[in-house]
C-alpha cells in the first residue's frame, strides 16, 4: 500500500508540475521535474519486473516471458541512460556557444 501511495504522490507532483511550470523558477522546475520523473522510470520498471514475476507464479510455461520482461527492461534502462547522456552533452555544447 506504501508503494502504491507513493506512486500516487510522484504523479501528482508531476502533474502540478505540468500546471505550475509557468510560475515555478526554471531551476526549480527543472530539478523536480527530472528527479520525479527518473523515480517514476525506476517505479515503472520495477512494475515490469513484478507483473512479470507474478505470471511466472501464476502461469505454468512462462519462464521465459519473466526473461524477455527483463531483457527489455535493461534494454529500456540503458537506452535511456544513453539519451540522457546525449541530452547532457548537447546541453553543455549549446551553454559553451552561448558564452562565445
Amino acid at each position: 500500500a506504501a508503494y502504491n501511495c507513493l506512486l500516487g504522490v510522484l504523479v501528482l507532483v508531476q502533474s502540478a508540475g505540468g500546471v505550475l511550470r509557468k510560475s515555478l523558477p526554471r531551476a526549480t522546475w527543472s530539478a523536480v521535474h527530472r528527479v520525479t520523473g527518473a523515480a517514476l522510470l525506476v517505479a515503472a520498471a520495477y512494475n515490469c519486473l513484478l507483473g512479470a514475476a507474478m505470471i511466472g507464479r501464476m502461469e505454468t510455461g512462462t519462464k521465459r516471458a519473466y526473461s524477455l520482461v527483463c531483457a527489455a527492461t535493461a534494454t529500456c534502462a540503458m537506452l535511456g541512460g544513453m539519451m540522457e547522456v546525449q541530452r547532457r552533452r548537447h546541453s553543455t555544447h549549446a551553454k559553451l556557444e552561448r558564452k562565445l
